[in-house]
């Protein structure tokens, strides 16, 4: 395989990620709301007739005209907050959730015990399971 090749071939894919999926339906609609043809519709957002038809018949828009296309028809866009995943440490393992879950048992023990002598009780708490 040539360079020249794989260099077209990743231009092209990163290209596809330059466009917005949008059905063409609801773009008709909206511009026909707005009482625009294509042929008025197409120069308030920077192109011509033809490729509104296009846009609409291709089900997308290219994504950099998206926010002008949204203005122009009145459309709301609703934005995905990127889902981001970060990983600090890797997960513990089930020796030390065990450990820690016993440090935590053991704390609230003693809490507890705390509590219930500010209370009057003298009384020490069982563990439970104890």
């Amino acid at each position: 395989m040539s360079d020249l090749y794989l260099i077209l071939r990743h231009r092209l894919e990163a290209v596809k990620d330059d466009w917005f999926e949008i059905d063409g339906k609801v773009l008709i609609a909206a511009r026909r709301r707005q009482g625009l043809s294509r042929e008025a519709f197409g120069p308030m957002i920077g192109v011509v007739a033809k490729t509104v038809e296009r846009y609409e018949k291709e089900n997308r828009v290219p994504r950099q005209l998206l926010p002008k296309i949204a203005e122009v028809l009145e459309l709301e866009i609703e934005r995905q907050e990127p889902l981001r995943v970060t990983v600090d440490s890797p997960p513990p393992d089930d020796e030390e959730r065990l450990g820690r879950l016993e440090r935590l048992a053991e704390e609230n023990r003693e809490l507890l015990v705390r509590v219930l002598g500010l209370l009057g009780d003298d009384q020490e708490a069982a563990p439970p399971g104890r």
